[in-house]
């Protein structure tokens, strides 16, 4: 094992110029140094490629660049960096977030104790158009060791990590090869977590070290104008059931059905933020949605408030919406599924 291994990190982009330099002096100010930046651009319309190239100029050991003659999909916009990946470690970097001075260094340290894992999750912040950058509840209460299958039984139950930079992989556990499956180009990324959190232990750390920005033209606001942030996932946890299947943890039938009463949850909770944000016509398509995956929908308080708010568009009963926890970030840490260890 290296004792100053070389990181990896891949940053994809499109259309997000404005955000760009951010991204980039986020990588260079770093406190670990032995890193290279791949960086791939999906025919941009905007200024991406001139900064990206102005960089790449005054850094020119840091930096591979390539870009697609035209948008190509997000697929192939990692495809052309992975095939050059050089590092023991990988960080995929949205193009519109960054990451704290000491995120690699801390991460690098977690793999190099821990050469069983897989890889390191950490906390988030995010951030929105204000440039306040905002806290919410670690989703674990404390720093821990997660064995097999203790991480892979709340992947069916929530997606712990929404910013793909919270994860710090061991590039020789993932591989390089990708799938072109509906789920693989929206949620590919957790379906090798997930396998991952199978095979190999995992580390959780509560320290909030990425940041994650939050804006009408993020990929999550179009998976979630979609519905795709509850089909993907519906369809998600099939994929999960069935991958469970070949391994002997007797935690997959229990999870399986849990999830799908949780989904219809936070199916709800998008039908709240999106009345919240005006955005009636959304509102209405994620109540169906939540009452046709679980028929008690319509009869929980919650699905009888939201409804009641769609139907008659009463200015009290939103802002009691407001005001509930459905319509705010995590407030509470969980404990792991056994099997852990602290950290």
């Amino acid at each position: 094992m290296h004792s100053n291994p070389l990181v990896s990190i891949v940053v994809y982009n499109y259309n997000y110029g404005k955000y760009l330099s951010t991204c980039f002096d986020s990588i260079i100010s770093q406190d670990y140094v032995n890193i290279e930046i791949l960086f791939s651009d999906n025919a941009s319309i905007d200024n991406s490629w001139e900064i990206a190239l102005s960089y790449s100029r005054k850094f020119p050991d840091l930096f591979f660049l390539a870009r697609n003659r035209k948008n190509f999909g997000a697929s192939a916009n990692l495809r052309n960096c992975m095939q050059n990946v050089r590092g023991e470690y990988l960080l995929f970097l949205a193009s519109d977030d960054y990451i704290k001075p000491n995120y690699i260094s801390t991460c690098v340290d977690m793999l190099q104790k821990h050469a069983d894992a897989a890889f390191v999750m950490v906390h988030r912040l995010v951030i929105g158009d204000d440039g306040k950058e905002i806290c919410e509840a670690p989703f674990y209460d404390n720093s821990y060791k997660l064995y097999p299958p203790s991480q892979a039984g709340v992947y069916f139950m929530s997606p712990i990590n929404p910013c793909i930079s919270q994860v710090f992989y061991r590039t020789k556990a993932i591989g390089t090869t990708r799938r072109e499956t509906f789920n693989d180009l929206f949620y590919g990324h957790r379906l090798v977590d997930f396998q991952l959190s199978l095979q190999m232990p995992i580390i959780y750390l509560k320290d909030a070290l990425t940041v994650q920005r939050v804006h009408n033209e993020s990929d999550s606001e179009n998976i979630t104008e979609n519905l795709i942030q509850i089909i993907g996932h519906y369809v998600l946890n099939h994929q999960f059931n069935a991958m469970m299947s070949s391994y002997d943890f007797n935690i997959s039938d229990k999870k399986f059905e849990k999830s799908f009463k949780r989904l219809a949850e936070v199916s709800l909770k998008y039908s709240v933020n999106s009345i919240i944000r005006g955005k009636i016509s959304l509102a209405k398509k994620y109540w169906y949605l939540s009452a046709t995956i679980d028929l008690d929908t319509e009869q929980s308080a919650l699905g009888k408030m939201v409804r009641e708010a769609l139907v008659t568009n009463d200015a009290s009963i939103i802002e009691e919406l407001q005001q509930s926890e459905y319509a705010k970030m995590r407030t509470v840490s969980y404990r792991p599924d056994p099997p852990f260890e602290k950290i």
